[in-house]
């Protein structure tokens, strides 16, 4: 069956990965331990690469000053205004039927600005049932990997007719969010609300067991919240295993390593390539979770305008770092044959990467 593919197949990209670590290959695919040159097969010449316009010595030092902005309280956010960018409906585009044809396949399922809202800001949170999705308590996932799992489960929570709400598990510290500069008025740390417009006006109850520490002969009270945002179920494998959990608690609480196996195939579809249906429903999920606040825009915008960003241009993110044991690598030049297809259109191009030689590669 199709499981026992999938099984199979996995074994094999293991037993590969391996066979070339014991042959000394290291995560860039060359012997020793050394990176390729990248001396590859030249091709024909891409378009010129633009130089930022020249600025002057005063505003090179002047980087756009840093934004100080208030973090909202749950209870303190407003109904999001729909952003222009939410994808509509598409009336020719059906959830199509799960694998054995007999119901509709939720990674499919076409939801609205307004039914988002409606399940993400009720008028009353007293009485409402959540899901509450936490990140484990290392909190070293970056942050669009956090938006892809919420995405997930976003699409779940409104199969479940529950509102989603974010927590870092023990409360701890996300490395992207510092706690001292992303705590709302109530002096609780919102590291979701810190770089995004509020998801929920509901938050989870913060009250943590009262423990006692013994120093010598003196003692001292304190809150322990190493149990806030821990999981509260086994590990979700079939629907069957959510619709037990579901029934039983007001407060759902999961996360990545209970809920991968269930919300990542059958809530949503990453990279979604299989139908047009998956692709529709991931971006309704992402365009109301990503919308970043008016303050971060503004530097954003301010920023782009000391780059020279002012008119389209090309944007290249060669990633050399984690990601190169785990996909496939392109070469330097696969950007340009790119890029080359529509030079008339676009003479700037902005490269991000993570590899100092990354533009000179590029250049070569």
């Amino acid at each position: 069956n199709e499981r026992g593919r999938e099984w199979e197949r996995n074994r094999h990209e293991d037993n590969n990965r391996a066979r070339d670590r014991s042959r000394g290959r290291d995560r860039w695919g060359s012997e020793g331990g050394a990176r390729p040159s990248f001396a590859l097969a030249p091709i024909e010449p891409g378009p010129q690469m633009t130089p930022p316009p020249q600025i002057s010595a005063s505003e090179a030092t002047s980087a756009p000053k840093v934004v100080v902005w208030p973090v909202i309280a749950p209870d303190d956010a407003k109904r999001p205004r729909a952003v222009y960018y939410f994808p509509k409906a598409d009336p020719n585009i059906w959830p199509p039927a799960n694998q054995n044809g007999d119901q509709t396949d939720f990674r499919g399922l076409q939801w609205t600005w307004d039914d988002i809202v409606r399940n993400q800001f009720p008028p009353d949170c007293t009485g409402r049932r959540f899901l509450l999705y936490s990140i484990t308590a290392s909190g070293h996932y970056g942050i669009f990997s956090v938006i892809n799992q919420l995405a997930a489960a976003l699409s779940a929570a409104l199969y479940l007719n529950r509102t989603l709400m974010f927590a870092t598990q023990g409360d701890r510290t996300w490395s992207f969010a510092n706690r001292s500069q992303c705590t709302d008025r109530r002096g609780n740390y919102q590291p979701l609300n810190c770089i995004l417009e509020p998801i929920t006006n509901c938050e989870a109850s913060r009250v943590g067991r009262t423990r006692r520490k013994f120093t010598g002969d003196t003692s001292v009270n304190f809150v322990d919240m190493s149990m806030y945002g821990m999981p509260t179920t086994v590990t979700f494998r079939r629907m069957a295993d959510l619709v037990v959990s579901v029934a039983h608690r007001d407060m759902l609480v999961t996360n990545l390593v209970f809920s991968r196996k269930l919300f990542w195939r059958s809530f949503v579809q990453f990279p979604a390539l299989e139908q047009p249906a998956f692709l529709l429903h991931n971006a309704q999920m992402l365009s109301f979770l990503f919308r970043p606040p008016a303050w971060i825009v503004e530097y954003k915008t301010a920023l782009k305008r000391r780059l020279g960003l002012d008119e389209p241009y090309v944007v290249m993110h060669i990633r050399r770092t984690d990601k190169v044991s785990e996909e496939f690598l392109y070469a330097p030049q696969d950007y340009l044959k790119e890029w080359k297809a529509v030079a008339q259109q676009y003479r700037l191009a902005f490269v991000m990467t993570d590899d100092a030689r990354g533009p000179a590669m590029l250049e070569a």
